[in-house]
């Protein structure tokens, strides 16, 4: 430890802490609002038929899931592989796809890999065509998997569940919808998605602006013109702004300064911006491959970008580069065993060091220059990856406006104000990503009653109760997957892919023994509750970093169990993973109470 490699800059520590400071706020995560009431025209689709109608359905299905992304089409194709195929989706979009259906800004891609992003290439025989696919084949994967299994058929579109009631007398859940569906299921699976609810900043003024404006997750092609592979002409003689800097505006900034007459682009807190490097799929390496390679590959990903070692790389990335950087983040199984706290942070140091020079290669004005570089530690905010974002700020129609730290002022009927100055805009594009730190019935939009009346959110109002993330006691034959009371990983699909494996198989085995009802006891879920506070993630690294979804917007310590941050099982994923095979094949159920 005596070496210079572990030395760091007390002053860089002391900017760590005052760039901190600027973006804490009182408001936590209420510094944000909603897409509902006033602001509810914000969250119309703007790629369904507006006039799309059905009559109301009353029906009795065995499984109902709610949620047509990558979870819920994992979800029916492994409930296919277990014999059931009595299935109805719901989901709210007008198709499939989920956060994909949704995401269709310019320059949308996967962070991760897409060989271990995408589920089920082995089953489908599909292969992307990058190393990071766009997000219109991302969308249009998601499409196959739907047609070829005959869930798309099986899906209720543009609906959205409103009411979730367990009837004790006839062992069923009662699904109710905007569109007055009454709907009888055996089993209900929560596969709603951890980013499903987009929001917006809370402004001042917002609704005072007379120009035009959108989120990003519900882009307007008909005002931009191109598509989402840029191509924006109908903005060349507007004057845009872009408000938020994080995983979605780093992506459509480019294409939007490539377009428009004049782009304004307003920052809160820089992102780290690493190489992305995209490269085609490799024939040669297609050729090569064996049977179950996609699952020895994921769970190579998911071990290294977790913490973890292995013998060899398999994706060599951003993800696992960073893994052999900062390896001492946190003892997870596959590493030593042992926390170099210094070792961590002289590498976490290291690693921003050579991304805030990064800036310098690419940025050419000086004071913009600094302004993008990101003083906080690497995992405060989730990394970002770009070959052309920086570059953007060198061309003479955008201005970067760093509001260090404090937000747009307000809006008003011109545009945007901050520090007294007014930016006159035609358009404003709120890049300001979706909903992680609210209470699950917020998201979901419904409130599940369970056994003699209970409302989740009566049950989990002093914190989420479950076992294993999936189930929880008083609501039978009822499942949930998401990333709390459950482990994590960078890769957020390999995890609800885990999980639908999981919930899947018990109800496929409750169906071969008869059952009419599982849940956990309330001795498993104590017992898992008290695993969790053994076993709790590491939230020390958290503590003292820039605000952000992270770590609860500043807030780690009134986090609430309900958010990403809210309750992660410290073990890691890896050995979450080995603990739900484990009990599938001792073959017991044990912990859950059957009917």
């Amino acid at each position: 430890m005596a070496d210079e490699t572990y030395k760091i800059d007390p002053a860089i520590r002391e900017k760590y802490r005052i760039e901190r400071e600027k973006r804490l706020r009182n408001e936590g995560n209420d510094q944000y609002q909603s897409m509902t009431g006033r602001f509810a025209h914000y969250n119309e689709d703007p790629y369904a038929d507006p006039e799309f109608s059905r009559e109301a359905m009353e029906k009795e299905v065995e499984v109902v899931i709610v949620g047509a992304g990558f979870g819920g089409l994992v979800a029916g194709v492994n409930l296919q592989n277990e014999g059931i195929d009595d299935i109805l989706l719901i989901d709210k979009a007008a198709g499939v796809g989920g956060v994909w259906y949704w995401n269709r800004y310019p320059g949308v891609q996967c962070d991760t890999e897409s060989y271990v992003y995408l589920p089920l290439l082995e089953k489908t025989g599909y292969l992307p065509k990058n190393k990071y696919s766009e997000g219109q084949e991302i969308r249009e994967y998601a499409e196959l998997i739907a047609n070829n299994t005959g869930l798309q058929e099986r899906t209720l579109f543009q609906t959205s569940v409103t009411g979730m009631i367990w009837q004790e007398d006839t062992k069923r859940w009662l699904i109710e919808t905007d569109r007055e569906d009454s709907l009888f299921a055996r089993y209900v699976i929560n596969a709603n998605g951890q980013l499903n609810s987009p929001k917006l900043p809370g402004i001042r003024g917002i609704e005072k602006y007379r120009g035009h404006c959108f989120h990003s997750s519900r882009w307007d092609y008909a005002y931009t013109g191109g598509g989402q592979w840029g191509g924006l002409a109908r903005l060349a003689d507007k004057a845009v702004a872009v408000i938020g800097t994080a995983c979605s505006g780093i992506q459509l900034i480019p294409h939007v300064a490539e377009s428009a007459k004049r782009l304004y682009v307003f920052q809160r807190t820089p992102s780290a911006v690493d190489t992305r490097a995209n490269l085609p799929t490799d024939t040669d390496w297609i050729k090569g491959l064996k049977p179950g390679w996609q699952k020895e590959r994921i769970e190579n990903f998911t071990l290294l970008a977790t913490g973890g070692t292995a013998e060899e790389d398999l994706v060599q990335d951003g993800w696992t580069e960073m893994s052999k950087e900062i390896g001492a983040f946190a003892a997870l199984p596959g590493s030593d065993g042992h926390f170099d706290a210094t070792a961590a942070e002289a590498a976490d140091y290291a690693r921003m060091e050579r991304l805030r020079s990064r800036v310098d290669e690419f940025v050419e004005d000086r004071h913009t220059a600094d302004a993008l570089k990101a003083y906080y530690k690497f995992y405060c905010k989730r990394p970002t990856f770009s070959d052309e974002y920086y570059q953007s700020f060198n061309r003479d129609n955008v201005t970067l406006v760093d509001t260090n730290g404090l937000g747009v002022t307000e809006v008003n009927e011109q545009g945007i104000v901050f520090d007294g100055v007014v930016y006159p805009v035609d358009c404003i594009i709120f890049a300001s990503g979706y909903e992680v730190g609210t209470l699950h019935t917020e998201r979901a939009g419904y409130d599940p009653i369970g056994r003699n009346g209970l409302k989740l959110s009566e049950k989990w109002s002093e914190g989420l109760r479950t076992f294993r993330g999936m189930q929880t006691h008083a609501f039978p034959n009822w499942f949930l997957s998401g990333l709390t009371q459950s482990a994590i990983s960078p890769n957020f699909l390999h995890l609800i892919t885990e999980q639908m494996n999981h919930i899947a198989y018990i109800i496929g085995e409750a169906k071969r023994r008869g059952l009419n009802s599982v849940e956990p006891s309330e001795e498993v879920e104590n017992a898992w509750c008290e695993e969790m506070d053994r076993r709790d993630f590491n939230y020390d690294y958290l503590v003292d970093c820039t605000p952000s979804y992270m770590n609860n917007e500043g807030k780690i310590e009134e986090r609430t169990s309900h958010s990403i941050t809210g309750s992660i099982y410290g073990g890691g994923a890896i050995e979450f993973i080995r603990m739900l095979e484990a009990w599938r094949e001792e073959g017991s159920f044990r912990g859950v109470l059957a009917d």
